[in-house]
C-alpha cells in the first residue's frame, strides 16, 4: 500500500515539473496594471478579461494561458511575447503590433479586431478563419498548418513567410505579396490562381 502511494506521489511530482501550471508574478501584474507597461514580465494565467489596455506596451513577456477575452488592446505593442493558449475571444487587437510573438495554436477567429503586424510571429496551427487581415504585415511569419479559410488576405505582406500546410480554401488573395514565401503544392497553386503577386523567378518552396 505504501509502495503504491509512493509511486503515485512520485509520478505526480514528475508531471508538475514537466508541465508547470501557469502562474503569474503578482508584482509584475500590479506594475502592469498601474503603468500599462511590462517588460520581461510573468503574466501567465493572469485574468485581464474585459480590461482597457489600450496602447499597452508589453515586451518579451509570458502571457501563456492569460485571459484577455473582451480586453481592449487597441494600438498595443505585444512584441516577443508568449501567448500560447491565451484566451483572445472578443479581444480588440485593432492596430496592435504582435511582431515576433508566439501564437502557436492560438484561436484568433473570435477576436473583435485583429492586429496590424505579425512580422516574424509564430502562428503555427493558429486559427484565423474568416478574419479580415487585408494589408496586414506578416513578413517571415510562421503560418505552417494555420487555418486561413475564408480569410481576407488582400494586400497582405507574406514575403518569406512559411505557409506550408496552411488551409487557404475560400481565402481572398488579391495582390497578396508572397515573394520568397514557402508553400506546399496546393497552397502555391491556390495563391497563383487567386491573384497573389509572385516575383517572376518565384517557385514553390517546400524545404
Amino acid at each position: 500500500m505504501y509502495r503504491y502511494s509512493f509511486v503515485i506521489l512520485a509520478a505526480s511530482l514528475v508531471l508538475l515539473i514537466a508541465f508547470p501550471a501557469a502562474a503569474f508574478n503578482q508584482q509584475d501584474l500590479d506594475n502592469f496594471l498601474a503603468t500599462n507597461k511590462c517588460k520581461e514580465c510573468d503574466l501567465s494565467g493572469a485574468n485581464l478579461a474585459g480590461m482597457d489596455l489600450k496602447m499597452a506596451i508589453v515586451i518579451r513577456s509570458d502571457l501563456r494561458k492569460a485571459d484577455l477575452s473582451n480586453a481592449n488592446l487597441e494600438w498595443a505593442l505585444l512584441s516577443e511575447c508568449n501567448l500560447i493558449e491565451a484566451n483572445l475571444s472578443g479581444t480588440n487587437l485593432r492596430y496592435a503590433n504582435l511582431n515576433r510573438s508566439n501564437l502557436t495554436r492560438v484561436d484568433l477567429h473570435n477576436v473583435k479586431y485583429i492586429g496590424d503586424s505579425f512580422e516574424n510571429a509564430k502562428l503555427y496551427k493558429a486559427n484565423l478563419e474568416g478574419l479580415d487581415l487585408h494589408q496586414n504585415i506578416m513578413i517571415q511569419a510562421d503560418l505552417r498548418n494555420a487555418n486561413l479559410k475564408r480569410t481576407n488576405l488582400d494586400w497582405v505582406k507574406f514575403e518569406k513567410a512559411d505557409l506550408r500546410g496552411a488551409a487557404l480554401q475560400g481565402a481572398s488573395m488579391k495582390n497578396t505579396l508572397v515573394n520568397g514565401a514557402k508553400f506546399n503544392e496546393s497552397g502555391y497553386e491556390y495563391a497563383k490562381k487567386h491573384g497573389a503577386n509572385f516575383e517572376p523567378d518565384d517557385r514553390m518552396d517546400t524545404d
